[in-house]
């Protein structure tokens, strides 16, 4: 700035030679005096615009320095707020994972308790009908029954838990619906004979295909008759009945004379851990709505209190040709 400031001054202070001359050109004594005061003003201009320049240049390198303290001292903090969100990220990452180790825990100590208390009474029942088989040759027949409805009770109990806290898709190929429903009403032929509940299926005679895993499909029917069993006094009647194709899909309806469901539970029965006597775990529908879903299909249910309870699974229809395509 200093150097600006001098070379302004002796430019000011100094005539300019042309480039022809060696000596400076003497001008001609002005007229009057107005004349020769006009280079003195425009000096004293340029010299007054060129300090103004001066002077806000000086401002302005002020501000810029002023500007990069603050620009320094803004990165100082940024880095320390980035230091602090990495900090916090870390600590939130550390509790998500706390909370899902705890998280897991708890479902670990609620399927604990679910197989305790599923699997505790039917245990009692086996231990006492293998003491009778023992014992009791006479009645041998009666508590060998007895003795596999409870053996296949534990096995829908672990099948319902495994189906509902596992994960990943069913493998699905075309399944002959009525077979499997025939081979699934002897399987818990059993259970009805113990609780004195006459169990009846009626088959329309057709194959009625659908796309479906057979396992499954079987647990759906397992869990669908034992809740109708289960709430069904001796001497009632639980029905299963093949409805046939209706708009291009399956119906299958299994209905009881038990004690129906109240009208304040009927929206809830689906859901997981509900349980309208409390003696259960409450996985048993919560699964067959699962399976029937991941099969396309869907389960509604009907009622009148004290006239038992109607379920109806649907499914879609498969094409007869689908089974040897």
């Amino acid at each position: 700035m200093h150097k600006i400031t001098l070379a302004i001054a002796v430019l000011l202070n100094r005539q300019m030679l042309p480039t022809s001359h060696l000596e400076p050109i003497k001008a001609s004594p002005p007229s009057d005096g107005r004349e020769s005061e006009a280079p003195a003003k425009s000096a004293l201009l340029l010299a007054g615009a060129f300090s103004e320049f001066i002077s806000a240049s000086s401002r302005l390198e002020h501000s810029y320095r002023q500007l990069q303290d603050e620009v320094s001292d803004l990165r100082l903090e940024l880095a320390a707020r980035n230091a602090a969100l990495s900090t916090s990220l870390a600590e939130n990452e550390r509790m998500r994972q706390e909370r899902e180790a705890a998280r897991r825990a708890m479902a670990l100590a609620e399927l604990t308790t679910v197989l305790a208390h599923e699997i505790r009474n039917p245990l009692a029942s086996l231990e006492l009908f293998a003491e009778l088989i023992e014992k009791d040759g006479d009645r041998r027949a009666e508590w060998v029954s007895n003795l596999r409805a409870g053996i296949r009770s534990l096995s829908a109990t672990v099948n319902n838990v495994l189906s509902f806290h596992g994960s990943g898709s069913l493998k699905l190929a075309p399944v002959e619906l009525s077979g499997l429903i025939g081979n699934a009403i002897q399987f818990v032929q059993p259970l009805a004979h113990q609780a004195a509940v006459a169990l009846q299926w009626l088959d329309d005679g057709n194959p009625n295909l659908v796309m479906g895993n057979e396992s499954a499909l079987q647990q759906v029917v397992l869990n669908l008759v034992s809740n109708a069993i289960r709430h069904t006094l001796p001497g009632g009647t639980v029905t299963v009945a093949m409805r046939g194709a209706e708009c291009r899909r399956v119906v299958v309806e299994f209905s009881d004379t038990g004690s129906g469901i109240r009208p304040d539970q009927i929206d809830r029965i689906f859901e997981p851990g509900f349980s309208g006597s409390g003696d259960t775990s409450g996985l048993g529908l919560a699964v067959c709505e699962r399976i029937a879903n991941q099969h396309g299909g869907q389960i509604s249910v009907s009622s009148r209190l004290g006239h038992g309870a109607r379920f109806a699974l649907s499914l879609p229809q498969l094409p007869l040709d689908a089974a040897t395509a």
